[in-house]
């Protein structure tokens, strides 16, 4: 699928790299669609990614997999997420969560409340949001 982001310009992405939310995400409820994009920003490896809406250029999330710098992440997943993504056996899932940079990198945020879960076997996803005092909606990185 070609895509246009606000940040890349046009970038052919896979099909199997877009991601149907029959909810949207919260507060943009509207968006349905959305591509995982690798981030082009620059030439080493970092651990973010751009969730891109398929709609809309200009609407684009930073996410990474929270359990590269909180290896302790769990919780229990809705059974209502379980039937909404179709959910048979947890290879199907990816976890993700929402990124906030406000100024330097180095001083990010990551939304531990409210993760996105992706069944990369149906390519549904879902925000979920979960209400566990260990868990803030502006984790701080901590090296």
């Amino acid at each position: 699928m070609r895509l246009n982001t606000r940040y890349f310009g046009e970038l052919d992405v896979p099909d199997d790299h877009i991601i149907n939310f029959a909810n949207g995400l919260k507060g943009f409820e509207e968006r349905k669609q959305f591509a995982i994009v690798n981030n082009y920003d620059t030439e080493e490896p970092v651990p973010f990614f751009w969730l891109q809406s398929v709609d809309d250029p200009d609407l684009a999330f930073v996410i990474t997999v929270p359990f590269i710098f909180r290896p302790d992440y769990a919780f229990e997943l809705p059974e209502e997420t379980e039937k909404t993504l179709h959910i048979t056996k947890e290879s199907e899932l990816g976890i993700y969560s929402i990124v906030t940079i406000p100024g330097e990198v180095k001083d990010f945020t990551y939304n531990l409340m409210g993760p996105i879960v992706v069944n990369y076997t149906t390519r549904e996803g879902d925000q979920v949001v979960l209400y566990n005092e260990n868990f803030s909606l502006h984790e701080q990185y901590r090296s």
